[in-house]
């Protein structure tokens, strides 16, 4: 069985956008969205899989294990370069997911049936990502400048600075480097490199960060 593994961005979470991942970089996803488009894939677990009149989106239900409990998910194939889409957007708000939560994927293909699993993680109280080109991070969880309907969104408080100062992780107050398309508070981290940093839930018993590069690399 296959296992995929993804941070949760703002993107997935909903609060910049439609609950997606892009999914057009791995093989599997395009063996189950051609196999469901031609017939040759007939079972996901255990139910009939549709696809649309249109011949770009296949769905289907995926199952979470651990709370029993099953949701629609589907598959677009967009044009341009943004290819095959998965969309899971009644699993996140059922879940209430937030960024920096990690989501892992179970996928297994045989012959004509497919299992596909989902659970959703939260090993660290943050995660940090590293600039592209500045050594400094962003909390991945912060800047939520539109919750909707979510709750327990924790924004930058100066309680979250205090605890991150802990693991000498400080507060720049410096908000003019971009991620991707937003501004966001950066935070210097002179003992940290790499693209993420795992921040554990306390700071007792000497507890260290982890800093990985790939979200695989923590789970």
């Amino acid at each position: 069985m296959a296992v995929f593994k993804y941070l949760v961005t703002r993107q997935l979470s909903g609060y910049s956008g439609d609950f997606y991942l892009n999914v057009d970089h791995e093989p599997l996803f395009h063996t189950l969205y051609d196999g469901i488009m031609d017939g040759s894939i007939n079972q996901i677990n255990s139910l009939t899989p549709t696809r649309d009149g249109l011949n770009t989106t296949v769905y289907f239900d995926v199952k979470d294990k651990l709370i029993d409990q099953s949701f629609n998910v589907h598959i677009k194939k967009n044009t341009g370069n943004d290819g095959l889409k998965l969309r899971m957007t009644d699993y996140i708000k059922h879940m209430i997911t937030t960024p920096s939560q990690i989501l892992i994927i179970f996928v297994s293909i045989d012959t004509s049936r497919c299992s596909f699993y989902v659970k959703s993680e939260c090993p660290y109280k943050y995660i940090l990502e590293k600039h592209q080109t500045e050594n400094r991070y962003r909390i991945t969880m912060a800047e939520v400048t539109n919750p909707k309907a979510w709750l327990g969104i924790e924004k930058t408080t100066g309680n979250m600075d205090s605890y991150l100062a802990n693991f000498n992780i400080i507060n720049t107050g410096d908000r003019s480097l971009k991620w991707q398309s937003t501004f966001f508070n950066s935070y210097e981290a002179v003992d940290y490199n790499k693209k993420h940093i795992g921040v554990p839930y306390t700071n007792e018993h000497d507890l260290v960060c982890d800093s990985f590069d790939k979200i695989e690399d923590i789970l």
